[in-house]
């Protein structure tokens, strides 16, 4: 029984002779991170405005059912939203920087 090996019919080309003319890959690296870091941006910015908008509601449910409670369990509850509003203002203006 033989095995025979068939020769390649073209030579492997040596290591960087890949790059064809009119294409600069550092380039293209560069503008396909940017892209998917812009990407990326925009779904945290996303991400972050749909929290707000779930912590709005779960605020002012929350401020419905503790109506018969004291005072101090609404200004807390207040508190609590406006934290949450203010790291979400800070986390968009973080993904603002990066994305300068």
């Amino acid at each position: 029984m033989s095995t025979s090996h068939k020769a390649p019919s073209e030579p492997k080309e040596a290591a960087g002779q890949f790059h064809t003319a009119g294409t600069n890959y550092p380039t293209d690296f560069v503008n396909f991170f940017t892209g998917g870091m812009q990407r990326a941006i925009e779904i945290g910015t996303t991400s972050l405005d749909l929290a707000a908008r779930q912590n709005a509601e779960m605020v002012s449910t929350s401020k419905t059912f503790v109506q018969l409670a004291p005072m101090p369990a609404m200004a807390m509850i207040d508190f609590v939203g406006q934290t949450f509003e203010r790291v979400v203002e800070t986390q968009k203006r973080i993904l603002n920087i990066m994305a300068r």
